[in-house]
């Protein structure tokens, strides 16, 4: 049996775009993360048997290409499985569409199954590997996925308020790519497109704790990319790396 499948449409409001009238990619994030949260409930596996058990997916790792960016108003749909499930780990794929079908993105992504109080991860379900119909045997298919190494450039001090937090405790997983954003010049940002984003997340960050953002922009082999590195107190927080290029479409169809 394969995987279950699951979808949904999405409009881009006008609180989710950005100076061109199109989807920010912090928007989109926000988007896989609510449609990976439905497919769970969908199945029956609900944030009340999470939080009741206190076992959960914590994301790892990110690895985003993007080919278009919806305007506002405009209607996308999404699609999402988890595709593999090796011990603690998971993999959970999303594949973006216009109206009209038109592939604008895709991401692939590792979670790693965690007890919360015990602070470690722990072997997934059956229960779980079952409701999502993903068989034993995906395992010999995990893909891990990239590491990003940490840089050191321009530092950008950080001080995590509450507004940061998602209902964990945590900094949210889009946070930090906002960061990572908000740490480059605004004429660079607006005058490029992000192609690809891969993000490595290492430890976590709390309310009132602070940090430095290390951001660089590189250019070589016909390639444009900006580093960043987070940390704290010595801890490795979380690794991103963007792709850049001159311009992608903007519409949709």
């Amino acid at each position: 049996m394969p995987p279950s499948e699951f979808s949904r449409d999405y409009l881009v409001h006008y609180y989710e775009i950005d100076r061109k009238r199109r989807l920010t990619l912090p928007a989109l994030m926000h988007y896989f993360e609510d449609i990976a949260t439905l497919h769970s409930e969908a199945m029956g596996i609900t944030l009340d048997r999470y939080f009741r058990t206190g076992q959960l997916f914590l994301l790892l790792k990110w690895d985003i290409s993007l080919h278009a960016r919806p305007g506002f108003n405009e209607t996308v749909r999404i699609v999402t499985r988890p595709t593999t499930f090796k011990r603690f780990l998971a993999n959970r794929e999303y594949r973006v569409y216009s109206e009209g079908g038109t592939p604008l993105a895709e991401a692939r992504s590792v979670w790693a199954f965690t007890d919360m109080n015990l602070k470690r991860p722990v072997r997934v379900p059956e229960e779980i590997c079952a409701g999502f119909g993903v068989p034993a045997e995906s395992a010999a298919s995990f893909d891990p996925l990239e590491d990003l190494p940490g840089i050191a450039g321009k530092p950008l001090p950080i001080r995590v308020g509450t507004a940061d937090l998602d209902n964990n405790g945590h900094v949210n997983n889009v946070r930090y790519v906002e960061w990572a954003l908000w740490s480059l010049p605004a004429d660079f940002v607006h005058g490029h497109e992000a192609v690809r984003v891969r993000v490595h997340y290492k430890k976590e960050l709390k309310a009132g704790e602070e940090a430095v953002m290390f951001s660089e922009i590189s250019e070589g082999g016909g390639t444009l990319a900006s580093d960043h590195s987070i940390r704290s107190g010595g801890r490795e927080i979380c690794d991103i790396r963007i792709d850049w290029a001159g311009g992608i479409s903007g519409r949709t169809e």
